[in-house]
């Protein structure tokens, strides 16, 4: 059986050199909320290789039902819209850069089965990753803005994958055993449920962890505790929120979890040394 790279290696390979890009932008919602898990809250990037991928995406300034065949690249924005309807089969690639890695997973999905997008390969690139393939893969995100072609594009986001490929080849799979998959598992539901109350206790439940287990994976893996993790995400979303839509400052702190907006103005000021107001303020 071939290992996790070498599965990864050769569809970077094909789609380098075969497959023809078709690159698709998709937005953030107008004064988006959250909508059940469909909005993302990592820029990510994906390529579809076989088969058919449906998806609703905000291609102008609503969701719309997206068909999606071999070689379309969907390029999401941080916070931005993408939900699959999970209607028909594929095989596709995603890349989600995170804050100190790149995730890579290659998904093999059954309609008939329903099997709801296992991970056939999963893989975090993380120790040879770049700074070059960092700064490629945020220009490849915001270039849907830039007045270029789409050969401009097309060549763009063959070099991002190449560049990948070739962090990916000498990487020696920093994090990739069973124990930091689970802790990703964790950070997922976190991330999908970023906007309620969360405890450790009801995490673990949810993903059938004990909860002395669960802390002793984010005392390994993370850089914080979990409730600062939360903290992080809704503080994000708060100030994308701010720049981008006209929502009042309490109905932003209830978009973020906060049922009191005088906490959220207390915690915004703590991470941004400025009030929302203010913050808000000083982008006009």
């Amino acid at each position: 059986m071939n290992s996790k790279k070498e599965i990864l290696l050769d569809v970077l390979n094909r789609l380098i050199e075969t497959i023809q890009p078709q690159i698709m932008y998709s937005k953030r919602l107008p004064n988006a909320v959250r909508q059940g898990g469909s909005v993302q809250t990592w820029p990510r990037i994906n390529i579809v290789l076989d088969g058919v991928y449906e998806s609703k995406l905000v291609l102008t300034d609503r969701p719309e039902t997206v068909r999606a065949e071999t070689g379309c690249t969907m390029v999401i924005p941080a916070f931005g819209y993408a939900a699959p309807t999970l209607r028909f089969s594929n095989t596709c690639l995603s890349l989600v850069l995170r804050e100190n890695y790149l995730r890579l997973v290659y998904h093999e999905f059954d309609a008939e089965l329903q099997n709801d997008w296992p991970p056939m390969v999963e893989y975090h690139l993380e120790d040879t990753l770049s700074i070059s393939t960092v700064h490629a893969f945020n220009a490849c995100v915001h270039l849907g803005n830039a007045p270029v072609g789409s050969e401009i594009l097309s060549e763009y986001y063959r070099l991002l994958l190449k560049l990948i490929r070739a962090d990916f080849i000498i990487s020696e799979g920093g994090r990739n055993d069973k124990a930091y998959q689970t802790y990703m598992r964790v950070v997922r539901y976190i991330e999908d449920h970023f906007d309620q109350p969360l405890t450790r206790s009801a995490v673990g439940k949810a993903l059938n962890l004990s909860e002395s287990y669960f802390t002793k994976l984010f005392q390994r893996y993370a850089a914080c505790p979990m409730h600062e993790f939360q903290m992080e995400l809704r503080m994000r979303r708060a100030e994308q929120l701010l720049n981008e839509s006209s929502l009042s400052i309490s109905e932003i702190a209830y978009a973020c979890g906060f049922q009191n907006t005088s906490f959220f103005i207390r915690n915004f000021k703590a991470h941004f040394s400025v009030t929302p107001g203010r913050y808000r303020a000083q982008l006009r």
